[in-house]
């Protein structure tokens, strides 16, 4: 259920850390990356997070091997690029993109040709 409390500071986080992390800080940021993950898969209703912050997502050194969820819902800048930048994380099952209305259905099919992962939409 989503909390204004408890998601704010969370979503102003990752919107501050996936906004500014270049490939430069790649390598910084994802150690910490790579623990949240673990501890919360969700980035719903971070109003802020783009595609390329997903992308920072995919290519997390624990995200091939040990992200199963993704919760993306009510992103409103996100878009299929996003969900192309999840191909790598082999054990996704997973994706929620509620409200996302840049995510097409052709997105989620190039998704779900790659990955036995449910989509919901």
């Amino acid at each position: 259920m989503y909390d204004a409390k408890v998601a704010s500071p969370v979503c102003l986080f990752w919107e501050n850390m996936l906004s500014f992390c270049s490939m430069n800080d790649l390598i910084e940021c994802m150690p910490c990356l790579c623990v949240c993950l673990r501890l919360k898969q969700s980035l719903s209703h971070c109003e802020m997070i783009t595609d390329e912050g997903v992308r920072h997502v995919g290519l997390g050194a624990c995200a091939t091997d040990s992200l199963t969820t993704l919760e993306l819902d009510n992103c409103p800048l996100i878009s299929d690029a996003a969900l192309d930048h999840l191909t790598s994380c082999a054990v996704l099952q997973r994706v929620e993109v509620y409200d996302c209305q840049l995510i097409t259905r052709a997105g989620i099919r190039r998704l779900k040709v790659l990955h036995t992962c449910m989509v919901f939409l």
